[in-house]
């Protein structure tokens, strides 16, 4: 253990080893500070190699990387959702539909494009340049590191945020969930067969989440923190930071969808479509997400009544939903917050039941959360200011909309959705697939991770 130049290769066969057999994946036996310490300094030295790459030769990597995982008969996805579905309780489907819809949207050309797109050139780093909205030139200077905290309920975020670091230039130490740590060390393992150069610049470690000294000596020799979880967690890790360390925190947010006003002439097949698009956003991942549908706002003068969407989403969205995507196995704890909240319904008479899903209808405008698991509530809308009430209250936790309307209502409905706070907009089944070229939580993905020198005239 102490060869500085094989440590993350040695470390992480330990650690993979240690939570193979551990559900859990409670590896704190393995981790100290002074291995993460030695950790840390690993991943620093594969920054010369990155750095010497253009943005065009890391995307390229990354796509043959992406290709063999997609594609080869080698590939360790299977493995992925195996370990994941054993780990989280999301089906195997599930981890690997979320996988493969991220892959191939991680194309040499969207990654060129998303570094261009934050920060003006597809090669910032790579000395100082004019740019039209600038009047100095200026050059980008890559973090040090990055230390990453990831969540365990979305599988696919560990692989985006090695994506980004790459591309940002920043060596990478990522600290998986024990509920979750097979995707993040697969990805790694994968990549050091297509392209060893980029893994140098990564490592993969695991221990509890809280466990402070770790977690302390870890953001010590960060120069950029970034934290998913709880609000819990995200403050504690905030707490952890010192000066000029630089700290992004995600912590819970929620989604909803609205339905306005359309077409009275629509029929039964319109309604079944987009049943079956509002089922995808409130099953995938089985709605553990901040960007999952929890809530549905639908117009009481609108081509179907909030009754008619409810009960197509829960006989019809939810059954198509699962024919592909399974649900997967519910905690305890998730398992009695629905008995609870479907025995409420029932009595009142407005829950629809599907087999692996429920709709709740009810009669007041109120934004009304989910203990995730494909329970949807359904409620009516009809004037802007009802909207408002609903979801002002939530200001700063809204995370995604879905929005279905016509071109007439959609640049009112998009300034009033705007001042509400909410990060992004997106159409009926896209709320948990989101744009590779977009803001992450109504911030930049990279481009603020960086210091930048100004050369001026």
């Amino acid at each position: 253990m102490s060869d500085a130049t094989t440590l993350p290769e040695t470390l992480d066969a330990q650690v993979w080893a240690r939570v193979q057999m551990m559900p859990g994946g409670d590896v704190n036996d393995v981790m100290d500070v002074a291995l993460v310490n030695t950790v840390m300094d690993r991943v620093g030295r594969g920054a010369a190699d990155l750095r010497q790459l253009s943005t065009e030769q890391i995307a390229d990597r990354l796509g043959r990387l992406h290709q063999f995982l997609l594609e080869s008969p080698d590939s360790p996805l299977p493995r992925m959702a195996a370990v994941v579905e054993s780990t989280t309780g999301l089906s195997e489907p599930m981890v690997i539909w979320a996988l493969r819809d991220l892959l191939k949207r991680l194309t040499p050309r969207a990654l060129v494009a998303l570094v261009e797109a934050e920060f003006g050139h597809r090669d910032p780093f790579h000395g100082p340049r004019m740019l039209a909205t600038h009047a100095a030139a200026r050059v980008a200077n890559p973090p040090d590191r990055v230390f990453y905290v990831m969540a365990g309920t979305i599988p696919s975020v560990p692989v985006e945020a090695m994506v980004l670091s790459l591309l940002a230039r920043a060596p990478a130490v990522i600290k998986t969930s024990r509920a979750e740590p097979a995707t993040a060390r697969l990805y790694l393992e994968a990549m050091r067969q297509v392209a060893p150069d980029l893994a140098r610049a990564l490592a993969v470690v695991t221990w509890p989440g809280g466990t402070e000294a770790l977690e302390r000596a870890a953001c010590d020799r960060a120069s950029v923190v970034v934290a998913y979880g709880s609000n819990e967690t995200i403050d504690a890790m905030y707490q952890r930071c010192r000066f000029p360390t630089k700290f992004i925190g995600y912590g819970h947010r929620v989604s909803f969808g609205l339905m306005a006003d359309g077409d009275a002439t629509l029929g039964e097949p319109a309604l079944r479509d987009l049943a079956r698009l509002w089922a995808l956003d409130a099953s995938a991942y089985d709605q553990f997400g901040c960007m999952s549908l929890a809530c549905l706002f639908v117009s009481t003068n609108g081509p179907w009544t909030p009754e008619e969407v409810a009960r197509e989403i829960a006989l019809e969205g939810f059954p198509y939903t699962e024919s592909s995507m399974p649900r997967g196995r519910l905690s305890a704890e998730t398992a009695a917050l629905q008995m609870q909240a479907r025995a409420v319904a029932e009595f009142s008479g407005t829950l629809f039941s599907a087999p692996t899903g429920a709709v709740i209808l009810h009669d007041r405008c109120r934004f009304e959360p989910t203990p995730g698991g494909r329970l949807l509530h359904v409620v009516p809308w009809s004037t802007p200011d009802e909207l408002d009430a609903a979801l002002r209250p939530l200001r700063g936790l809204l995370s995604t909309a879905g929005l279905w309307c016509e071109d007439p209502q959609r640049s009112a409905l998009t300034s009033q959705l705007n001042r509400l706070g909410v990060r992004r907009i997106t159409r009926p089944g896209r709320m948990q697939r989101p744009l590779w070229l977009r803001d992450h939580d109504g911030r930049p993905r990279i481009s603020d991770w960086v210091d930048w020198t100004d050369v001026e005239p």
